[in-house]
Formats: structure tokens, sequence, C-alpha cells
């Protein structure tokens, strides 16, 4: 008969089931190509059996008729399944006690649904569950049997070792029509009613052995990521010559693959909320820290048993704690980071102060040169206007001495003159002249004395700091004596004309 189904085939079921604890779970169906299909080789049939027990929580083995004894030779691969899956890392020779366990905990319910059944079961058999049992599966003498009859008992053995249960229920022909047969879908009216029935029971007892897939530890669940990473790693071995698919590695290592990826999740969340927190507020105590890494530990915590789920918590401890002390050296880290900002900023606070005295000391004496720049500058220009002051003076009386030697030498001539005039006009013009010669004589005495009675002396305790201002002033001294030296000579030559006169 030419297999319809090539290979396995997966169908996800949008229907959600419970288990009897109530928790919700998803039906993945894997349809696999019959054994012994006339366009398969043993080797396929292997495989295909071998990866869909590996991957089953439920294996429904489907046949026709009542079973006999001799249908079990058909079944030799289940007394092999030992050979070729490895249920521990460190699988040594032989199947030991605990393996056959690791087995029964691994292995699916195993469900024998035979169809078109016709005949009815013994009557010391209650159902086909019970004739399997007690005629096929039936323990014989073991020296009285033939070669053939021992590799059934080899199956039947394993049936009931390595798988976590056993189960069996027959339907009847569903119709005697094989033109009906062929088309059930199409001509579901004229399916025989007996049939319908039977497959509503069968439902019924497919949804009570329903159940998660297990690991191979105890209380741990296969979720549907669990489901495709041990997939990739069982065909990766299945098809790999000389490997034989090991039930724990590939369980640890989808593990360990999760649980890292889980840590790094919880590390990066951890991270993120950290600078989100701590990023504008620069700076902050260590207590502000260590409070901001206690709830984003809790997230963190939450957010990796979210994504562990299925995995027990025995196993999940070793990565929680290195997730914990890796999320404890990020808070070391950032306090001691904060402890060097703060010592940097005191630095820095300290130097910036410092700065600031050194500007305003140099202000201070800024301030005060300019002040002492302003009084000498001040100073040297009233010394400028006391000297333009004295300059204008002196020229002022310089020329009031020429015009008063112009006119004494008008006199002169004048006296030459007034020889010829009489005596008494001459008398006459001589007192004039005396009295307005006086005149002028007295009131040059008197705007000498005047000039020098109202000058402001200039000496060398004024505060002067340019060596060239000192200078300057010790030639004012120099420049009055000259002064008054010329108003002797004035003096001596006014006394002379009264003489001659």
């Amino acid at each position: 008969m030419v297999a319809e189904t090539m290979g396995i085939w997966l169908w996800i079921v949008p229907e959600k089931y419970k288990d009897s604890r109530g928790q919700e779970f998803t039906v993945v169906l894997l349809d696999s190509e019959g054994i012994d299909a006339a366009s398969s080789v043993g080797y396929d049939d292997n495989q295909i059996i071998t990866l869909t027990v590996l991957l089953a929580s439920v294996l429904i083995y489907n046949s026709q008729g009542v079973p006999m004894r001799r249908d079990l030779e058909g079944l030799d691969f289940i007394a092999k399944l030992s050979q070729r899956i490895q249920v521990r890392s460190n699988q040594g020779d032989g199947v030991k006690q605990k393996d056959t366990e690791l087995f029964h905990r691994t292995f699916p319910y195993f469900l024998w649904l035979v169809g078109d059944v016709t005949q009815a079961v013994p009557r010391d058999c209650k159902d086909l569950k019970d004739y399997l049992l007690k005629k096929v599966f039936r323990d014989q003498d073991s020296a009285s049997l033939s070669s053939s009859c021992h590799q059934s008992q080899q199956v039947a053995d394993s049936i009931l070792r390595y798988f976590s249960g056993f189960e069996a229920f027959q339907l009847p022909p569903p119709t005697v029509q094989e033109d009906i047969m062929t088309t059930l879908n199409e001509n579901r009216s004229q399916v025989r009613p007996q049939f319908l029935t039977k497959v509503d029971e069968f439902k019924t007892l497919l949804k009570s052995i329903l159940l998660p897939k297990r690991s191979c530890f105890d209380g741990q669940l296969v979720t549907g990521e669990g489901l495709a990473a041990l997939t990739t790693l069982y065909v990766e071995a299945i098809n790999t010559p000389g490997s034989v698919p090991n039930v724990q590695s590939a369980w640890e290592t989808f593990v360990e693959t999760k649980c890292i990826n889980a840590r790094n999740v919880a590390l990066d969340i951890y991270n993120t909320r950290l600078w989100e927190v701590l990023s504008s507020k620069h700076p902050c105590d260590n207590d502000e820290i260590r409070k901001v890494h206690s709830d984003s530990l809790e997230e963190c915590q939450r957010q990796f048993m979210v994504e562990t789920t299925g995995i027990s918590t025995i196993t999940t401890e070793k990565y929680l704690r290195l997730l914990k002390m890796e999320m404890v050296i990020t808070r070391l880290e950032k306090e001691m980071v904060q402890c060097l900002h703060t010592l940097m900023h005191s630095e820095l606070e300290a130097q910036r102060v410092q700065m600031q005295n050194m500007m305003a000391a140099n202000m201070k004496q800024a301030e005060q040169e300019r002040e002492a720049f302003v009084k000498v500058s001040q100073t040297l220009e009233e010394c400028f206007l006391e000297v333009q002051r004295s300059i204008e003076e002196n020229m002022k009386l310089t020329k009031n001495k020429t015009a008063l030697i112009a006119r004494q030498h008008k006199e002169e001539v004048l006296r030459e003159n007034a020889k010829e005039l009489p005596r008494d006009k001459m008398e006459g013009l001589f007192n004039k002249m005396s009295e307005r010669h006086m005149d002028e004589v007295s009131a040059l005495l008197k705007e000498t004395d005047g000039q020098f009675e109202g000058a402001k002396p200039v000496t060398k305790g004024t505060k002067v700091h340019a060596t060239n201002i000192w200078t300057f002033l010790d030639e004012v001294p120099e420049v009055i004596k000259l002064r008054s030296e010329a108003v002797e000579d004035l003096q001596k030559k006014i006394t002379e004309t009264h003489q001659e006169q």
C-alpha cells in the first residue's frame, strides 16, 4: 500500500486544552509516515519513529484488525529504541534500572488504536486493552519460545517498560461500501452511526490522557520554544552518522541556552532601568542607587522567571544567582563611579573656589594699582597746570618789563630834549614823568608781590611715582629763583632811575 503521508507533518490545534491542574496548554499534532510503507526504507522508518517518540507526549499507533501475537513482530523498532536513544548524558553500556525510569518518564503515552474491528474480544477480556495485556502481551516461558516469539515478547515488554502509559481503543468500520470509504468527509451522512459514536468516545479517552510534554527531569515541561529547539537538536543528531540523540544532553543544551538568553534579557532591562533613573540625577547618593537596584532586581527576576517558564526552579536557580551577582557587581560599579564623581566634584569645587579667590585678589590688587595711577595722574595734572600758570605769569611779567624799559628809554629821550626847554617847564615835565614812573613801578612791584604770594609751593613730598616727574619738579625752584633775580634786577634799575632823576 502506498503511503499518503511522507515524513512528518505538523499541525497546531487552534483549541486550547487544560491539564488536571487547570494549566492551559497547546496541542501540536504530528502525522508521521506509516511503518513499512512501500516507498520507504527501513532506515527512514527508524529515523521517523525515533523522532516521533522523542517529541510526542502521546503516541497513537494505528493498525487494522484485531492484533495477534505475530503482529508484534512488526513493532520490533520499539524494542530497539533503547539502542537508538540515550536518556542520560553519561550513558554507559547496557540499560540500567535508572535508565528504565528515565525512559518511562521521557517516552510518550502509548495508545494503540485499532480500526475496522468487526470481531468481539474474547469473553474473558473486558475490552481491547485487557485483551492485549492477557492474550498478546502475555509473558511466556522464554525457554520454549522461538526466535520470532522471543522478539515479540521483547516488543511487548518494551511497550510496558519504556512508555509512560498504555491504552487501547477499537473502532468499527465506518461503512461497508468501498466508494464511501475513500470519501468519508464528503459522505459523512452515510457513515455508520456506531462509528461516529466510537469516534466521540475515542476523543474523550484522548483528552483524559493528553498531557504536556515532559522533560527528562521532574517538574519541567517542554514549551513551544523548547519543542522547536529539541526538534533541531534531535534532527541534527539523527542525521549525523554514528550519532545517537541524547535526551538529557539536548534538554540541558536548551535549558542552558534559554537561561543564558533570559539572563541577558533581564540584565539589559536592569542596565536600561538604572540608566533611565540615574542618568538625570548627577550626583546621586548610594542610598538612591541601592533603591533603584532593589526595584530593578525584582522586576528582572520576574522577567527571568517568565522567560524560563517550564524549567524547574532548581535548574534556574544557578542562573538566577549569576544574574543577581552580575547585578550586584553593576551596582557596586555604579557606587564606585559615584564616589569617584563625588570626589572629583569636590576637588573641582575646591579648585574653582581657589581660582575665584585668586581672581578676587588680583582684582583687588588691580583696583589698588588703578587708584594709585589715578592719584598720580591727578598730581601730574595739578603740577602741569601750576607750571602752565607760572609760565603764563612769567610771560606777562616779561611783557610788562619790556614795556617799562621801552617807556624808560622814551623818557630818557624826552629828558635829553627837555634840557633845551626853559627851567620851569623842564621841572614840570620831570615831575609828571617821575609821578607816572613811580605809579608804574608801584603797580609792577605790587603785581610781582601778588604773584609770589599766591604761588602754590611744590615740594618733593608730593607722592609721584614716576622718576621723570621728580626731575621736572626739581626744575621748578630754579625757575622761581630766576624770576626772583629778574625782579631784583628790575628793582635795582628802578632805584638807579630814581637817583638819576
